[in-house]
């Protein structure tokens, strides 16, 4: 069930074992989280030029970057660039490259301070969020305000959700490497039409599975709002995190307690990306990241003229592209960006149906809760996607090792 990345190297691996495999897919495409899409004015050589979704590929030593270096696929360096920081100086928000406010400003040095040490080695309980240790460390509100758009970004939840000791387990656990990377020709979508093109025949689009019923010993019935019923030996769920929480698939018998304790200490929060496309440029070549107060910008990978923006969780609540341009606007002190702006694409994860939201994150235990979300139930209901692996959580590559390593008739963990 679902044909984001997980369901398609599953698939991929089960059929090229012999398997009897169908997906079924609720949306009309594939990919899930993973979206490239364009404004419709493109030309033929780059019709897919902006991720609205995954974008990144995390770490030099993951198997996905592998794959990507064997199948020739270009990929640059990201967060090469300097990035810029809207901060308060003599009682006016101003913008300073990363290098200026660590030469000049004390309260972002404190800020980096707190992050490189306080932050992984202060003694907490496990229910101490980041904003609470920030707030301890008597932070600035400008620096918790940034620590909140950088850690909201990479771990999917606002500082005041997210738990300390939850951030430094995972970052323990994170075994791809520190590089990252962006697909500097091609869109990710153009490669997964590639690189699965032996089994998209196999993948049935508009296929909304709202019951499983495994009752019976020998067959598992997957139904559909339209009453079509599809029968199964076994069946992989590939589905968000957030579908399994929000219950959008009913389970006859329900799940057992280890599969809800896990999704009661697992979490998936909104997430938005815009695009906005200008006439030209009218930021600095060299620049990374603008982080201001309603989030991050960067320029788009393959587009000059574009500007990235990523909200997660509370920086992602009724954003629209008029904010975004006017934020521009005072952050440049200029009304360049309003004057030039021609069009934005809005890409909403939380409201996004068959997805809900943007990558997974844990409460609290997180290798034992990925463990058991997924464990499979019976040897017959598997469970795969980034919320499952321990490694590389929240990730391609971590949604890729879910459904590579599925092994059915072995059952993915002992508990």
């Amino acid at each position: 069930i679902g044909a984001g990345i997980s369901g398609l190297f599953a698939c991929k691996k089960l059929h090229k074992q012999g398997h009897n495999v169908q997906i079924l897919e609720a949306k009309n495409r594939i990919g899930g989280r993973i979206f490239s899409k364009g404004f419709g004015d493109e030309s033929i050589e780059n019709l897919l030029p902006l991720e609205m979704g995954a974008e990144e590929v995390h770490g030099e030593k993951s198997d996905w970057y592998k794959l990507l270096k064997d199948e020739n696929i270009k990929l640059k360096k990201s967060r090469q660039k300097q990035d810029f920081y809207l901060w308060e100086k003599n009682g006016k928000k101003q913008l300073f490259t990363e290098n200026q406010l660590e030469s000049e400003n004390e309260a972002y040095q404190k800020l980096v301070e707190f992050y490189q040490n306080d932050f992984y080695h202060a003694e907490i309980d496990e229910e101490t969020t980041v904003l609470e240790l920030a707030q301890q460390h008597n932070l600035s509100s400008d620096a918790i305000l940034h620590l909140d758009t950088w850690l909201s970004g990479a771990y999917g939840g606002s500082i005041d959700t997210l738990k300390t000791k939850q951030i430094r387990l995972a970052d323990r656990l994170w075994d791809a490497g520190a590089k990252n990377f962006m697909f500097e020709e091609s869109s990710i979508s153009q490669f997964l039409i590639h690189y699965f093109k032996d089994i998209l025949h196999l993948v049935h689009f508009d296929k909304n599975i709202i019951q499983i019923d495994y009752t019976s010993p020998n067959k598992i019935l997957l139904s559909t709002p339209q009453n079509e019923i599809w029968e199964a030996d076994k069946v992989v769920i590939s589905v968000s995190v957030s579908i399994l929480k929000n219950k959008r698939i009913n389970f006859s018998p329900p799940l057992p307690d280890y599969k809800l304790k896990a999704l009661e200490n697992i979490d998936m929060k909104k997430g938005v990306k815009i695009a906005l496309k200008f006439e030209t440029p009218f930021w600095k070549k060299n620049m990374g990241s603008i982080f201001t107060n309603l989030g991050e910008y960067y320029p788009a990978t393959r587009l000059e003229n574009t500007l990235m923006f990523l909200g997660i969780d509370k920086k992602a609540q009724e954003i629209t592209s008029n904010m975004l341009v006017e934020d521009l606007c005072s952050v440049f002190n200029t009304q360049v960006p309003f004057s030039t702006f021609q069009k934005a694409i809005i890409q909403d994860w939380g409201k996004e149906p068959f997805v809900e939201g943007a990558y997974s994150f844990t409460k609290k235990n997180a290798k034992k809760t990925r463990q058991q979300l997924a464990k499979d139930i019976d040897n017959r209901i598997f469970f795969i996607g980034e919320a499952t692996d321990i490694g590389c959580p929240a990730t391609m590559q971590g949604a890729m090792y879910s459904g590579e390593g599925l092994e059915l008739g072995i059952g993915n963990y002992e508990l």
